[in-house]
């Protein structure tokens, strides 16, 4: 089981000005990410995931309700969490 962030961060901004002149611009400086929760079964390649826009217990608790949900009667979980 891992989460990881994902995001973009944009800086860069060209702006069309005349040569030597010191155009200002208005560019985007507010940050968006989303949070991937996912486990796979390495024998078999199932898997599991929840896009998240946070981490949190809950969220965590989320992700193991959709693992529970999806457990066979007979199966046992051994989840390796880093």
């Amino acid at each position: 089981m891992d989460e990881a962030r994902f995001g973009q961060q944009g800086t860069l901004t060209d702006v069309w000005a005349k040569r030597g002149s010191r155009p200002t611009a208005v560019r985007q400086t507010r940050y968006e990410w989303c949070y991937l929760y996912a486990a796979v079964e390495p024998a078999t390649g199932e898997s599991a995931a929840l896009v998240a826009p946070n981490v949190d217990t809950g969220t965590m608790n989320a992700f193991l309700e959709i693992l529970e949900a999806e457990r066979k009667p007979d199966e046992h979980f051994v989840l390796i969490m880093d």
